[in-house]
């Protein structure tokens, strides 16, 4: 497997990963709303970033299994493709996650905890030839 395997998914990844710090810059950019209404809703998301951190954790490895090739296109970087892709997007829902706590006026450290945890999940899934099993 060659470094152009790798590239692809690097992209993809960095543009994950980067929609995160855009996020944030919204977030600072719209400010706080006059009446903040986080407190109500602070649980629901915890529990929701919560599930969904494990998901993107767990997903990727419940929806694409290892295994015989079931069509002509089934192959090892499109299991990959296809895993990384599932785990970056619950991990960056995680973010989202946070964003909306901030939009609802959330303290940044209530805010922050998400950013924090998509970042560390996104991290873990930064595209290798080794992880692509190359």
């Amino acid at each position: 497997m060659d470094d152009k395997s790798v590239m692809t998914p690097r992209i993809l990844w960095a543009a994950i990963f980067g929609s995160t710090f855009i996020y944030l810059v919204v977030l600072e950019l719209t400010g706080p709303p006059a009446e903040p209404s986080w407190p109500a809703t602070s649980l629901y998301f915890a529990a929701a970033g919560f599930g969904t951190a494990v998901m993107s954790l767990v997903g990727p490895k419940l929806l694409v299994r290892s295994g015989p090739p079931r069509s002509e296109t089934d192959t090892p970087e499109g299991r990959f493709l296809t895993g990384m892709i599932l785990g970056m997007a619950l991990a960056d829902a995680v973010a989202i996650y946070g964003w909306i706590q901030g939009l609802f006026g959330a303290p940044v450290r209530v805010v922050m905890p998400y950013f924090i945890t998509a970042w560390i999940l996104m991290l873990m899934r930064f595209p290798t030839r080794e992880k692509m099993g190359g």
